[in-house]
């Protein structure tokens, strides 16, 4: 989702930078976290001070997510408009229906990665 969130606020000429822009980020969050965690559990013990890290992590994310972050969605209508998409918005029992049992398309792509789930 932060992708698409990325995508709505550039626009669509700049989608691959968002992209990879994410993608930098994500690997580098993971490769300095790891880091972190192995340098304080080498230091500290391999127990408490890893999971304090990753409780502080998470405790940051949240905190930042709730208070900081905008909510992109009224950028992806402005773009719809722009490119003069109307696109009928569904409700989620619409929805439900067309996955199960109206498309084919989409039942048979919901079995699937339901099957891949249970592998």
């Amino acid at each position: 989702m932060t992708v698409i969130a990325k995508i709505d606020l550039v626009g669509p000429k700049q989608r691959g930078l968002a992209m990879g822009l994410n993608e930098f980020a994500g690997y580098s969050a993971v490769a300095l976290s790891a880091y972190g965690a192995a340098a304080l559990a080498s230091s500290f013990g391999l127990r408490l001070v890893p999971f304090l890290l990753g409780t502080a992590l998470v405790t940051t994310g949240l905190v930042l997510s709730l208070f900081f972050v905008r909510e992109t969605l009224p950028f992806a209508h402005w773009e719809a408009q722009q490119q003069g998409n109307t696109t009928p918005r569904l409700d989620w029992r619409r929805i439900f229906a067309l996955v199960s049992w109206q498309d084919r398309r989409l039942l048979g792509i919901s079995q699937a990665r339901a099957r891949q789930q249970l592998e």
